[in-house]
């Protein structure tokens, strides 16, 4: 895990400890240096334009997918998508705490 997403990491868990905070993209892989992140971050609390622009003014990062859900249904979708590659494999992802 780089500087930023460390950075990024503790800010969101700053702002509130109880986000589920999944990590996919280069750094959920044995990629030397990791070129991209995207989160999927689950909460009932918060929307995704209030946790990106909460990022965006705490730590700018560059090449930052996020995706934000209060929806379990939905949520749960998402996490599928994360832990299959593009042809179908399955494939692990990052859970923060």
């Amino acid at each position: 895990m780089n500087d930023s997403l460390r950075r990024a990491i503790a800010e969101l868990q700053a702002l509130d400890t109880s986000l589920l905070i999944f990590v996919d993209g280069s750094f959920a892989t044995a990629k030397a240096e990791p070129n991209d992140v995207d989160l999927l971050i689950v909460t009932p609390d918060h929307t995704e334009r209030k946790l990106t622009a909460y990022l965006e003014q705490a730590c700018p990062v560059e090449a930052v997918s996020l995706d934000v859900n209060d929806e379990p249904d939905v949520a749960n979708r998402i996490f599928d998508l994360f832990t299959m590659t593009r042809t179908g494999r399955a494939k692990g992802i990052l859970r923060l705490t």
